[in-house]
């Protein structure tokens, strides 16, 4: 597909290739996803289910296409359908919404919803960050039309907002330095993301700092503003791991965390510098834990039965993170003889947070307020369809 990670585009075209590479050539414009089972290929179109003839000995389509279903669950911004089939004649698919509207709220520590008139809050950001003063946010909006993304920097205060990049693809996942003059994201103008770095004012040319193998963004920051800790996608394991980088310009990412057979993931550095937050599915499940910094020798997991995206309060007293359930948990820690431990957990209040994603929340840096993405309309999903021997209509 053209468009970066298959969001709906006009442009999109769908793709014949052989495992030899003999074959390398365009089908058709489309954008969802497709399957090919008993001579007939399948995808979508305005939500409408088409299967078309197709010989897998020619390549070639045989006929014209004919809508199966109508309605069909489908989300633009991954262009992604709600069906699938088996080569024994059983066809599956889902109609309705494929997702749900969300929009970026901000609570109080109690869960009590703080109105955000004047601020220009209430539309669907993502990643949001806030700025080490408190005083800005940063996030990327999608347009769901195109697939493009760009980074936006906002004054809380008055809502005023400046437009970062311009990106002919995406640019994502913004994390502020520590001094607040720059901010770290991603773009996937390439074809895979690769790093960059610009000053928060929008005022200078962006600096491109790391270009990986296959997948990597910035986490954090350390204290200096001089290093950034990154995520990365191991080219000889497929897991993520964490690294540093200098950006001085003088050498490449260093190993920080990798956990073999595990991800370690979405990591931020306490106020102080001394210790590292992360995620961890070395479990089986996401856990969050804690290790020093620079050298995470040993961990303190601080979730309880799951839990992700780690935020520390300015102080380092305080540990957020959000509980498979929704739930926005605070965990107060305390250091003693060089060792970070646990006092108390609690859940604040459920957040109602976009489940499944990585950008759903942000915490102001005296712990008082949140930010979080939440679902707006909660829709009671349609049952699941299941049609058996469905081309005998087709060949009647």
């Amino acid at each position: 597909m053209a468009s970066a990670y298959g969001s709906y585009n006009e442009d999109n075209v769908f793709y014949l290739g052989s495992l030899d590479g003999k074959v390398n050539r365009s089908l058709f414009h489309g954008s969802s996803n497709i399957a090919y089972a008993n001579g007939y290929l399948l995808y979508v179109v305005d939500k409408a289910l088409m299967a078309r003839p197709f010989d897998p000995v020619k390549l070639d389509f045989t006929g014209d296409a004919v809508a199966v279903a109508e309605g069909v669950q489908y989300d633009p911004l991954f262009s992604e359908a709600v069906f699938s089939v088996s080569a024994n004649g059983v066809l599956a698919y889902q109609t309705g919404n494929a997702s749900s509207t969300r929009n970026t709220t901000l609570f109080e520590r109690n869960g009590k919803q703080i109105p955000n008139a004047g601020t220009g809050l209430g539309e669907p950001f993502y990643f949001p960050h806030f700025s080490p003063d408190g005083k800005r946010l940063a996030y990327h909006i999608v347009d769901v039309h195109n697939g493009k993304a760009d980074i936006w920097i906002q004054e809380v205060a008055s809502g005023s907002r400046i437009r970062l990049t311009v990106d002919p693809a995406r640019s994502m996942r913004p994390v502020w330095s520590r001094d607040g003059a720059q901010v770290a994201y991603y773009s996937t103008r390439s074809g895979k993301p690769v790093v960059y770095v610009k000053a928060a004012n929008g005022m200078a040319v962006e600096q491109k700092v790391w270009e990986p193998n296959l997948a990597a963004w910035a986490n954090d920051w350390t204290l200096d503003s001089k290093a950034l800790i990154l995520q990365e996608r191991s080219p000889s394991t497929g897991k993520w791991r964490l690294l540093l980088l200098r950006l001085d310009g003088k050498g490449t990412p260093t190993p920080l965390l990798e956990t073999p057979g595990a991800n370690v993931t979405e990591a931020q550095l306490a106020p102080d510098g001394r210790w590292i937050a992360y995620q961890s599915d070395e479990s089986g499940k996401d856990e969050v834990y804690v290790s020093p910094f620079p050298e995470p020798v040993g961990r303190l997991q601080i979730s309880v039965a799951g839990g992700t995206q780690p935020r520390w309060r300015r102080d380092g007293k305080e540990l957020f993170y959000l509980a498979p359930d929704g739930n926005l948990m605070a965990a107060e820690l305390k250091e003693a003889q060089a060792l970070l431990q646990p006092t108390s957990l609690r859940p604040l209040f459920e957040t109602k947070a976009v489940p499944g994603t990585f950008d759903s929340f942000d915490v102001t840096p005296d712990g008082k307020e949140f930010l979080v993405n939440v679902v707006a309309t909660e829709e009671t999903p349609s049952p699941l369809s299941l049609v058996q021997n469905w081309t005998a209509e087709l060949k009647k």
